[in-house]
This record gives structure tokens, C-alpha cells and sequence, in this order.
């Protein structure tokens, strides 16, 4: 500690106890040293900052005027050192993230990018997920936060919302919807489909939407991954039902996207991580890249 603020400290050691033995003491100062160090401080401003008697020491008028900042200074200083404590702290950690295959290939490869970046030293660890299993391994506390979909609501989860993700069709050019701009959900009823897996939280969209108009999709296939679904739509084996942040890695040449009403379906992407648990610093400086984001790495209407 320079000499100036250990003369500031004990100015204020001195202020709260009123007692250069015991202000000495909470120093680790001899009386003698600190009564010394206190006197070099006055000499050299020129003030006396306290009135002294045998049996008592109070602050004189120019130590009251000079406390509020005496202790503005200390505080300044104190969270400038944890500033670089938690800045020390990110830049030797490590990051756990679990997240829907959609987002990996979009918003999270990007974001990992910049990430690394910017902090080369931490370690980073990235699982793929389907939404149930992100809330179980964030539950269990198997990684650091997780981003997705919060499919119900956990007592010990919680979810940040970043942006909607808006589910859309896809089919070919040879397909009876191919120059329509939209269609109704009761239009599928008799087509072919080709649907995502029944664990997938779009699937769990479908299947509301399907329970609100009462009817069922004819399902041709069920496939676990959104590539296949595209190339069995590309190969005209049926029509699919995709999120948007899903469709910007992926050739969609010969194939028509289309907006779907009545319902439209969204999905609410955002973090999920443990209510009772703080992040790393490490993990936290991730989650803060990701938030600043607050809209979809997508923007993708359907075709016109």
C-alpha cells in the first residue's frame, strides 16, 4: 500500500475508534508508529485533522470536512481492486454451456468466437441438448447455464428471455403451397410431414398448435436432426416445420419457406440457469456477451 493511502486509512481507523492504540491495532501499528504516521500526513497538508488530549481524540474541523472524502477515496480504491480480482478471475476460468443444436450452428458459434477472442485462456466447454435434457443438467448442476427453451416452469430455474424464434414451413417448389405467402395449420392436415423428434421443443409447439385446431399431422417421418428434415423435404418426401434460427447454415435452393397462421408459433429463446447458485466470473462474462445480444441472429421472413 502507498504511503498516501495508508496515511488515509489510518485517518479513518482513527475517526472510527477514537483511539490510536486500538486504530494501531486494527493496522497491525504500534501506537508510536501510527501517531507518527498521522503526524507526517498533518505536517504535510498543514491541517491538523484531530484534536488530541490525554484522554480523548476527536476530529477537528478540518478532519470532519475532509471524512466524506476520506472514505470515498478508501471505497474507490477497494472496488477498483475487486474490479481486478474479478477481471484476474475471467481471465484464468472456465465455461460449461449447454444448448439447443439450433442455436450451436447460429447464435452460439459466433458468440464462442468473439468470446474466445477476447479471453484466449478460458477453457470452454460446449454440449448440444434438447430442452428437457438443458433444464435436467442445469437442475443437477452439471454445467453453468444452459440456452434454449424453458418448457415448464422450475421452481429452482431461472430463464431470461433473449428473443422469439418463429417456426415456419418449408417445403418444395413442386409443393400445392409453393406460391401461397402463408398458410393455415388446418392446410397440413392431409400432407405429409416430416417432423422433428417427440423430446424437440419445436414438436412440442406442432403438437399445441395441432391440440388448438383438433386435428393430428399426417407423419410421414420423424427424424432426431433439422438437416434430415430439409433433405427429406429437398428429396419431396413431405413438408416440415422449422424455427428460423435453425435454417442459416443450411442450402435452401428449391425450397419455399412460408409464414403459418392461426396459431403463428413463436418460441421464447433465452439463458436458464440455477436460481440458488451464482456463476463463475468466467461464466458470467459469457451470459453477459450472450444478453447484450437481446434479438434473434436471424432475420429471416418468410418468402414473398
Amino acid at each position: 500500500m502507498s504511503d498516501r493511502l495508508k496515511q488515509i486509512e489510518a485517518f479513518l481507523r482513527i475517526a472510527e475508534t477514537q483511539n490510536f492504540t486500538r486504530a494501531g491495532g486494527l493496522m497491525g501499528l504500534s501506537q508510536p508508529a501510527l501517531s507518527l504516521l498521522m503526524s507526517q500526513f498533518e505536517e504535510e497538508i498543514g491541517l491538523k485533522l484531530f484534536h488530541r488530549t490525554t484522554r480523548s481524540v476527536e476530529l477537528s474541523k478540518a478532519g470532519l470536512e475532509f471524512l466524506p472524502n476520506a472514505i470515498r477515496i478508501s471505497q474507490d480504491v477497494d472496488n477498483s481492486l475487486e474490479s481486478l480480482r474479478q477481471t484476474a478471475a475471467v481471465l484464468r476460468g472456465s465455461v460449461h454451456v449447454v444448448s439447443l443444436p439450433s442455436l450451436c450452428s447460429s447464435l452460439l458459434a459466433s458468440c464462442v468466437k468473439d468470446f474466445k477472442q477476447s479471453f484466449p485462456e478460458i477453457d470452454m466447454k460446449v454440449e448440444e441438448m434438447a430442452a428437457g435434457p438443458i433444464a435436467d443438467a442445469i437442475a443437477s448442476g452439471q454445467c453453468d447455464f444452459g440456452i434454449g427453451v424453458l418448457l415448464e416452469e422450475r421452481e429452482n430455474i431461472r430463464f431470461v428471455p433473449l428473443f422469439m424464434d418463429k417456426l415456419v414451413l418449408l417445403c418444395t417448389e413442386a409443393s400445392p403451397f409453393a406460391n401461397k405467402e402463408t398458410v393455415q395449420w388446418v392446410d397440413l392436415k392431409s400432407e405429409p410431414m416430416v417432423l422433428m423428434n417427440a423430446v424437440s421443443s419445436v414438436r412440442n409447439l406442432i403438437n399445441a398448435a395441432c391440440l388448438q385446431n383438433n386435428m393430428v399431422l399426417r407423419n410421414a417421418f420423424e427424424v432426431n436432426f433439422m438437416s434430415t428434415a430439409i433433405s427429406f423435404v429437398r428429396a419431396g418426401l413431405g413438408m416440415t416445420i422449422l424455427p428460423t434460427t435453425a435454417l442459416a447454415d443450411f442450402v435452401l435452393d428449391g425450397i419455399r419457406i412460408l409464414n403459418i397462421e392461426n396459431p403463428v408459433l413463436e418460441r421464447s429463446i433465452g439463458l436458464l440457469q440455477r436460481a440458488d447458485r451464482l456463476l463463475s466470473p468466467a461464466a458470467t462474462q459469457f451470459a453477459k456477451n450472450i444478453r447484450e445480444l437481446r434479438t434473434s441472429p436471424l432475420d429471416m421472413d418468410a418468402d414473398e
